[in-house]
């Protein structure tokens, strides 16, 4: 609810959550269950440092992300991919 407001309202959600470290066994919430999905980073693979990306270069991530999405990308994960997370979760 909105501050000194009685009535409680819904709000879009519109930001995403992230958060590093270094170790694999972390995502245990007080009830013992996972609530977020691990990404493993390889700075091999890095391109640029996060500190070095331009606003040009984030125009671009977006640009490939809305036409990827546009195009009809299924963003569930198939059944071999759940299967494979379940094994972590």
């Amino acid at each position: 609810r909105k501050p000194y407001m009685k009535r409680t309202e819904e709000f879009a959600k519109n930001f995403i959550i992230a958060r590093t470290t270094n170790q694999t066994e972390y995502l245990k919430d007080k009830t013992g269950e996972r609530r977020f999905l691990p990404i493993m980073a390889d700075s091999r693979q890095q391109k640029k440092h996060p500190m070095e990306i331009d606003p040009d270069t984030i125009e671009q991530i977006w640009g490939e992300a809305v036409t990827i999405y546009r195009a009809g990308a299924d963003l569930m994960f198939d059944e071999n991919t759940e299967d494979e997370l379940n094994i972590y979760r």
